[in-house]
């Protein structure tokens, strides 16, 4: 049986996604840190965290556990970082691709303490990625806002991953949609730009099976986590 490393803990009245720290005393930002029984679980929040909002919102596999190899492109989110570092724990390893160079200072401080991340700077036009990146990972997160720098990213980056290893894409949806002010009108503006999406699926189909398309921008009843945003979950199958 797998070992759970995604916790539900109790904040106030409300119970929360959290993961437990595996350096103490760890956060990114005003996040709640829970010790119950000795232990230090720190608050995963889906506004501050694409992925952690795909949780909320169904995801059906999260292809990283204990132990995982993962290597994330971009992330925009220091929160999802950490967490990610949490889940595969000492033994596993976070590979930061860092396109933009947007993240060094942060990046430099959490490698200070989490030795199972791994920076790394990269452009999208080189052809070649550093060589710390030794055999095949089990997962690639990609969160790029330019949608169209996906398919660069994805083909450069994709041959990373073992066969049958997952892809977590977060991709942008149309934002210019100009919706009314009434229900009808939030519902549509929810499903706003999803054609987009679409067409990144379309293009991913030729070395990737689509399992799950979700839909950050709903949150029944309350703010929703990521307006503009989607998460498509897909699984490589190398053909020869």
């Amino acid at each position: 049986m797998k070992e759970t490393r995604i916790f539900q803990i109790q904040i106030g009245d409300k119970e929360q996604l959290a993961t437990k720290n595996i350096v103490e005393g760890t956060k990114t930002h005003k996040e709640k840190i829970v010790i119950v029984n000795d232990e230090e679980f720190l608050e995963w929040n889906p506004y501050k965290s694409k992925l952690a909002a795909a949780i909320r919102n169904g995801l059906q596999i999260l292809p990283i556990i204990k132990n995982s190899k993962v290597v994330c492109i971009n992330p925009l989110e220091e929160s999802t970082i950490l967490h990610i570092s949490n889940i595969v724990g000492s033994k596993g390893s976070v590979f930061v691709i860092d396109v933009d160079k947007n993240k060094k200072s942060f990046l430099n401080k959490l490698v200070d303490t989490h030795k199972n991340i791994i920076p790394i700077y990269d452009t999208v036009d080189e052809l070649s990625f550093s060589s710390s990146i030794t055999g095949k990972v089990d997962a690639l997160y990609v969160d790029i806002p330019e949608s169209e720098q996906i398919e660069t990213i994805v083909e450069k980056y994709g041959s990373l991953l073992k066969n049958e290893g997952f892809l977590m894409l977060v991709a942008k949806k149309d934002d210019n949609a100009i919706i009314e002010n009434d229900i009808a009108g939030w519902m549509a503006e929810q499903r706003a730009g999803l054609n987009k999406i679409r067409e990144i699926t379309t293009k991913l189909k030729s070395q990737f099976e689509i399992i799950q398309e979700i839909n950050l921008g709903l949150n029944y009843g309350m703010r929703p986590y990521h307006k503009f945003y989607a998460f498509i979950l897909a699984q490589y199958l190398h053909k020869n």
